[in-house]
């Protein structure tokens, strides 16, 4: 399933209860270039609901470059994709 970015607000705001279960956050590492994608749930059992996303990101660190780098990060959403996702328009009745 493809993601696409989502804006949620200012990123110093955005908090760990604003995200959805069709959110993740796409983590890259500055250092050596490795990317994640960390879904909301897997956040959950480590922090607080109000716990804002900024603070959980500088705890971030990097298993393959042992985390001296700082972590980009975005929040993307779950797209529907293919046949069946979306509603087919509806047909008026006579045409």
């Amino acid at each position: 399933m493809p993601y696409e970015p989502v804006i949620l607000g200012p990123r110093y705001a955005i908090r760990l209860e604003d995200l959805e279960a069709a959110d993740a956050i796409d983590a890259e590492c500055m250092g050596c270039g490795k990317r994640w994608r960390i879904a909301p749930h897997r956040l959950h059992d480590r922090y607080q609901a109000y716990v804002r996303l900024q603070q959980i990101a500088t705890e971030m660190r990097c298993a393959v470059c042992d985390g001296d780098s700082s972590i980009s990060w975005k929040i993307v959403r779950a797209a529907p994709d293919g046949p069946g996702s979306r509603p087919a328009p509806r047909q008026r009745h006579g045409d």
